[in-house]
C-alpha cells in the first residue's frame, strides 16, 4: 500500500538556531528527511509518531507529532503541530528540531517545542 503524505512547513531561521546547537550529523541527517519531503511534498504517515500531550518532564503538546531522524532510531527528532491546510485534511508546522532525550542541561526537542508552541499561543 502507497503511503499518504502530510505537508510539512518550517521556519528556516528557526531551524538553522536548532541546528547550531546539533553535531554536524544532526544536519545531514534532517537534509535527508528534507529531500523526502521536498521529492514526495510532504512526509510519509508512517513516519508520524503522537507526542505525549503532557509529558513527565512537565512539557504539553497537545496535536504533535514527532518524527525520529534518522528513521528508526533513538538520537534527533522533529516535533511539529497539526495545523490546517487549504488542500488536504491537515498539515504539519516544525515546531523544533534537536536531540529526543539529552544528559545534562541540554534542553530536548520536546523541551524546546513545548517553548515554542506556548509562546506562540493558538496554532493555526
Amino acid at each position: 500500500m502507497a503511503d499518504t503524505f502530510v505537508p510539512l512547513r518550517l521556519d528556516q531561521a528557526q531551524m538553522t538556531a536548532d541546528l547550531e546547537r546539533l553535531p554536524s550529523t544532526a544536519a545531514v541527517e534532517l537534509g535527508r528527511l528534507l529531500r523526502l519531503v521536498e521529492q514526495h511534498g510532504g512526509i510519509p504517515v508512517s513516519r508520524l509518531r503522537r507526542c505525549d500531550p503532557e509529558g513527565r518532564d512537565g512539557t504539553r503538546l497537545p496535536n504533535c507529532l514527532k518524527v525520529y531522524v534518522p528513521e528508526g532510531e533513538n538520537k534527533w527528532g522533529l516535533v511539529a503541530v497539526v495545523v490546517a491546510h487549504p488542500e488536504r485534511p491537515f498539515g504539519l508546522r516544525v515546531l523544533a528540531y534537536g536531540i529526543r532525550h539529552p544528559t545534562g542541561t541540554t534542553p530536548s526537542v520536546y523541551q524546546l517545542a513545548h517553548r515554542r508552541l506556548h509562546a506562540a499561543g493558538p496554532a493555526s
